[in-house]
């Protein structure tokens, strides 16, 4: 049984280990973190829409049909981050809360029956073995209790150390942690009183999941791929081998029938043939100089902002893309994405609190961008630097103020005027009848018709947190952070109405909108497409360098 988030618990028959079959999911519950199993039971921790409980019970004795039975909303609003069990108990990570045990003799009604602190260390990660409960304390250490007696844990040893640990794995007689950049930490508790260190592995990135059995400890972490180490000597464990995933997907943007996507972790351009929306197909992968997070398309280029600056691609044949300039301007690796306007970019540069510029380049030779000036204003966090463009006006969101600029004559750029907003803005983009929409958590309605004077006529409260918007015709199509796709009907700029929204199996990042297709990254690492209005023809959390092992599409 797999927890996957968003997609939910996930049930999957390995009668036959080469060829696995997924068998049922159960996907009632918001976001599912992590899964205990008895025979007949499933203990999962999560989050769900419709009720405040944390922490749930599924009848699994008929595996291909699921059934929630029961559920427990622990006080507090520390988060519920694993659960282990025994016997008639449930054992909760409950983070700065501690030890959270539960009496669960009665699936359909958990009884709180006491709690455990771990302080001043946070419990993140529990498991059990015999009658030990093994708990990675976040910030102190790994803690051991005897719970010979569930109903009674006693506390019976602590190795301390002070990295932040994220999770654990034990196998026989040895707990393995994991601590993020400092890789993987081994302990023989032989006598759980006396827990003893015996070695690390520091796996590239951030060192995240362990798993171990038959002298074997396998690792994951962000940018770093999964690891397989060989630990038959416990004291010197060395590696087997590894396979690299591909990354987060930190922008993406349509061009015909291929989709580009920056691959983050891995610092890559991903091209992606969605001839066939219902199953893309990655194409072409390519390495790119520099740490890119951005990517633009107009008309024939490519524009991917990078640490080395704002780099140039001729992408008129998508299979073979060819830089063919860059736009470095100063420091190249505060450059954010510039607004394309004819044959001059206008690009925002700047980071932290106080001074920021507008850059103006000539770039109608793309081999050899030119810049003819540069403007610098105030902004509150020029860490939140984002613009949009249309005729000779520059619409650029600056921490939680969006600015206007007359572009007109590139080489005298000219401040006009301002419209604040209630928090950071992340993306906006250029409506009919002079609107502005920008995702700043919720999304916000400015009108712009007068550029010295633009204000707010409308917001709308999203369920999650509003990180992307583009607008399609009269409809303004939103990348909630941690709900999915939010459709919205902007004819009447003042009282934008939410007309439908649709889950993704993972938290949303950027959007973009060609012709029928609504393309939206996922956190994860993964894509959705949606077609209007019919709702996700593709949507996978999980992505390897061969997009055909993606998991497919979901109905309409």
């Amino acid at each position: 049984m797999v927890a996957t988030g968003k997609g939910g618990l996930r049930i999957i028959d390995i009668s036959n280990p080469p060829n696995p079959v997924e068998i049922a999911a159960f996907t009632e519950i918001e976001e599912v973190m992590s899964v205990a199993t008895t025979r007949t039971l499933a203990f999962l921790t999560g989050s769900s829409k419709t009720s405040g409980e944390n922490i749930f019970i599924i009848d699994t004795s008929n595996p291909t049909s699921p059934e929630l039975v029961g559920g427990y909303d622990p006080d507090g609003y520390a988060f519920v981050l694993d659960v282990a069990v025994k016997g008639d108990f449930a054992f909760v990570a409950h983070n700065e809360n501690g030890l959270l045990i539960l009496d669960v003799s009665n699936p359909a009604e958990p009884l709180f029956h006491a709690e455990v602190s771990t302080l001043p260390g946070y419990a993140r990660s529990i498991e059990i073995s015999n009658n030990f409960a093994y708990v990675a304390s976040s910030g102190e250490g790994l803690r051991i209790f005897d719970i010979s007696n569930p109903a009674e844990p006693i506390f019976v040893g602590l190795k301390s150390f002070s990295a932040v640990s994220h999770h654990l794995t034990v196998f026989e007689k040895t707990v393995y942690v994991t601590l993020g950049l400092l890789g993987c930490n081994s302990f023989d508790v032989t006598d759980p009183a006396n827990p003893v260190f015996l070695a690390r592995v520091i796996p590239p990135g951030y060192c995240y999941q362990a798993a171990a059995r038959d002298g074997q400890l396998g690792t994951a972490s962000y940018e770093g791929g999964m690891h397989l180490y060989d630990v038959t000597i416990p004291q010197s464990p060395f590696e087997l081998g590894n396979i690299e995933t591909p990354g987060r997907t930190s922008d993406l943007a349509a061009f015909g029938n291929f989709l580009m996507a920056i691959d983050y972790d891995h610092q890559r351009l991903r091209i992606i043939d969605i001839t066939d929306p219902s199953l893309p197909t990655e194409s072409l992968t390519v390495d790119i100089e520099g740490r890119l997070s951005q990517i633009m398309v107009v008309d024939q280029h490519a524009y991917l902002t990078s640490s080395i600056g704002v780099q140039i691609f001729d992408i008129s044949d998508p299979l073979a893309p060819t830089r063919l300039g860059v736009m470095t301007n100063g420091n190249p690796q505060l450059l954010r994405m510039p607004v394309v306007l004819g044959e001059y970019a206008f690009t925002p540069w700047g980071e932290g609190v106080g001074s920021a510029l507008l850059i103006s380049t000539d770039i109608s030779d793309p081999h050899s961008p030119v810049e003819i000036s540069r403007l610098g204003f105030t902004c509150g966090l020029a860490d939140y630097l984002y613009a949009v463009g249309r005729d000779h006006y520059v619409y650029l969101g600056c921490g939680q103020r969006t600015l206007v600029f007359d572009v007109d004559d590139p080489k005298h750029i000219i401040q006009l005027g301002f419209s604040d907003s209630s928090d950071n803005i992340y993306s906006s983009a250029l409506g009919v009848d002079n609107h502005l929409a920008i995702a700043n958590q919720n999304l916000e309605i400015i009108d712009i018709s007068d550029p010295y004077d633009p204000f707010q006529v409308g917001t709308l409260e999203t369920a999650g947190a509003s990180v992307g918007v583009s607008i399609h015709g009269r409809t303004a199509l939103v990348a909630d952070y941690g709900e999915g796709l939010l459709v919205v009907d902007i004819s009447d700029p003042a009282a934008p109405n939410p007309v439908c929204s649709y889950e993704t199996p993972a938290k949303t990042g950027s959007i973009d909108v060609d012709g029928r297709y609504i393309y939206v990254s996922l956190a994860s690492g993964g894509l959705a497409i949606f077609e209007h209005w019919d709702g996700a023809i593709f949507a996978d959390s999980f992505e390897s360098s061969d997009t055909s092992s993606w998991a497919g599409s979901w109905s309409r």
